[in-house]
């Protein structure tokens, strides 16, 4: 039994000590080596939303974007012939030729211009009956050369009229006198009208087009690109020197390229062959640098973390430190371990959450010059908001408790004895 003179005495005791642990110059000198806790977690914060937000969501909405066309057992390979032979005659009829007798192939085409990169012709059109105005200000669309059947090859879909045939290849070259126009080009020139039937031409090009089909709009650029406003053209009447051999086969695509090359030597031994590659591997290589930006991003993100993690834990530790004789007699005295704990801690989680209010204020607005990154992801998604947050704060309180946690341990007598 403890006589009740002593229990008031350490009752007394323990409340002076609890006052003096929390008394405002103490609280003052906390906070004081607290701030660069609260400065590296607003500044951390900014860099674990950035580097969540843009980044590390947007490659799985684009995984998910549809390019316009079947990539599934396609089969894309570059050629280009020999300056010697730049011939249209030579080019066209390499073109009709070389997608022929392929072994092993349901179908096959040529296209100018590689799928999945941002290149190939534009040029201004002119819409019949449209309103006189400065070639300037007339609409601008792409140009695709393409040989019968690329549409079934890459299965775009037919949404009106037909598709070229090797009738729509023969006459004069370069006398274009049909043409297929996609969806979005469709709507933009002939809005609420039916586009078959219609005619445009380019600038500065005597003869009038008629537009003969409507196709499903394509993502030439790359998944991340608006789908194309496009014109295509029969390569009969347009050949091309530079083109891509498209092949679409129901076996393993390994077991086609012997064949392709085979064909390709046996139209035009001088023909230069490369990229032979799956068009799922063409659509990874135009995502390699949103990786490559995506695995960037994360690791600075992880730093972030990291600093945030070393700036909490070194000031738990410095106050811990400061008032570890301190601690002792509290707990000499009777004082929980949880009781401890918080008041260790409470000067550093209270500067996290300073850190946190103020780092979200900042990442608000460095989101706002990070619009054009984002693809399928709002500036404002709360998942990543809510997730940046619960981050920093996990590593700031875990950070906090390790050292907290050593100094409860601390034997308070010795601790009294030094």
């Amino acid at each position: 039994m403890v006589p009740a003179s002593r229990r008031s005495v350490a009752s007394d005791m323990l409340a002076r000590t609890d006052r003096w642990l929390n008394r405002p110059c103490r609280r003052r000198s906390s906070l004081k080596n607290a701030r660069p806790c609260a400065t590296a977690c607003r500044g951390d914060l900014n860099r674990v939303e950035v580097s969540s937000s843009p980044r590390n969501t947007s490659p799985a909405q684009v995984a998910r974007v549809d390019p316009g066309f079947v990539p599934d057992r396609l089969l894309s390979a570059t050629i280009a012939l020999p300056e010697n032979k730049f011939d249209w005659d030579h080019n066209a009829v390499f073109s009709r030729d070389v997608v022929t007798s392929l072994p092993g192939v349901v179908e096959a085409a040529v296209v100018q211009g590689v799928p999945m990169q941002a290149a190939g012709f534009n040029d201004r059109y002119e819409v019949e009956g449209a309103p006189a105005m400065p070639d300037q200000d007339r609409p601008l669309a792409g140009l695709r050369v393409i040989s019968p059947g690329y549409f079934r090859t890459m299965q775009i879909p037919l949404v009106a009229g037909r598709s070229f045939t090797e009738r729509d290849g023969v006459g004069n070259r370069g006398e274009v006198r049909t043409a297929i126009v996609s969806q979005r080009l469709a709507r933009r020139f002939w809005p609420g009208e039916a586009a078959v039937g219609k005619r445009l031409r380019p600038i500065r090009y005597e003869p009038w087009v008629e537009v003969i089909g409507v196709v499903g709009d394509v993502r030439y650029a790359g998944l991340e690109a608006a789908p194309g406003v496009d014109v295509y053209y029969p390569a009969g009447l347009f050949p091309q020197a530079a083109i891509t051999l498209l092949v679409r086969t129901e076996r393993d695509l390994a077991g086609v390229v012997a064949g392709v090359r085979e064909r390709v030597r046996s139209v035009d031994a001088d023909a230069f062959l490369t990229d032979v590659l799956p068009m799922r591997d063409v659509i990874g290589r135009s995502q390699a640098p949103r990786r490559s930006s995506t695995l960037l991003l994360a690791m600075y993100g992880a730093l972030a973390v990291t600093l945030v993690a070393a700036g909490v834990s070194s000031v738990v530790a410095q106050v811990a430190a400061y008032r570890r004789r301190e601690v002792a007699i509290r707990s000499a005295l009777g004082a929980g371990a949880a009781r401890i704990a918080v008041a260790v801690m409470r000067p550093a989680l209270r500067a996290t959450l300073v850190g946190v209010v103020a780092g979200l204020v900042g990442a608000a607005a460095a989101t706002r010059g990070l619009t054009a990154w984002m693809f399928g992801v709002a500036p404002t998604d709360p998942l990543i908001w809510t997730g940046a947050v619960v981050v920093v704060l996990l590593a700031g309180g875990i950070a906090a408790y390790l050292p907290a946690r050593r100094v409860m341990r601390v034997d308070p007598m010795v601790v009294l004895r030094e």
